[in-house]
């Protein structure tokens, strides 16, 4: 059994194991034989954004398995190495989830693995299941759908398809005046195609330092420029969005909307690979 409080099995309601190396095991459907009157699903989010959107396809594995149980989620408010609130924004547009709640996480000085999730045992019933979303990170493991199924002891799948993003809500104002800024810019048909460029990575802070020249060089190769990045380059050919005014979802919802003019992306971030709309 590790250390920590947080996973005191009769706190989480499941079994829990952590043979050699530490490595977590917890059984939902043993949890569900011994404790009958489980109504609900508490996952407690311990991830950054990229991995947010690299666990879609388990939290929708999960969600259809266990269709007759309510999920909700429990994301940190806390901004650090090992977690992002923003995971609460995009979970708040996943439709597996009736709730999504903050929680005030502090990591501890042994290892992640052993977190404090006492705010979230706060907030919870016995008729929910509370379940830190563990998982183990190595070369040899595929896809983080596969590793999310061995923390549970769940089958896995025998293929796994790319991560789901969800944009089934309307754009807001701000939204459409971007798009509609785009729209009318490649209506001239002066340029081949649309870059969404994203330079700074919000867990290390590290931004990229040559920004200005790779918007100058892009901007003469043919490209309209969408940047969310502070840029002194002035042209007609670069729109800036400020992460500040536009929140992620927003984000999101735009760039979904501007598939259809060749879009095309520079970053340094690893949320954006091939992703499914749903």
């Amino acid at each position: 059994m590790l250390k920590s409080e947080a996973f005191d099995k009769n706190k989480f309601n499941v079994l829990i194991s952590a043979p050699k190396g530490g490595r977590v095991y917890m059984s939902i459907d043993a949890a569900l034989r011994l404790n009958p009157k489980i109504k609900k699903v508490a996952l407690v989010f311990f991830m950054g954004i990229g991995d947010y959107f690299l666990s879609t396809n388990f939290l929708q594995f999960l969600k259809q398995r266990y269709f007759h149980l309510s999920f909700q989620a429990f994301v940190s408010k806390n901004f650090d190495s090992n977690n992002s609130p923003l995971v609460g924004k995009v979970l708040e547009k996943n439709p597996h989830f009736d709730a999504v709640s903050y929680y005030d996480g502090h990591k501890n000085t042994e290892y992640w693995k052993n977190y404090d999730y006492g705010d979230c045992l706060s907030k919870v019933d016995d008729e929910t299941l509370l379940l830190p979303m563990i998982y183990e990170f190595h070369p040899w493991i595929c896809s983080r759908t596969e590793a999310l199924c061995e923390t549970f002891c769940l089958p896995k799948p025998n293929i796994v398809a790319p991560p789901i993003v969800y944009v089934n809500y309307e754009p807001s104002d701000k939204v459409r005046e971007i798009f509609d800024k785009i729209t009318q810019k490649m209506a001239t048909g002066k340029y081949k195609g649309v870059l969404f460029m994203q330079l700074t990575s919000r867990s290390s802070s590290y931004t990229y330092p040559y920004i200005d020249e790779l918007i100058s060089q892009f901007i003469k190769e043919g490209y309209c420029i969408l940047c969310v990045e502070k840029s002194s380059v002035v042209s007609d050919g670069c729109i800036s969005i400020d992460t500040e005014i536009f929140d992620i979802n927003e984000s999101i919802k735009l760039v979904s909307m501007l598939k259809k003019y060749n879009l095309a992306f520079v970053t340094i971030t690893s949320c954006f690979g091939r992703f499914r709309l749903g």
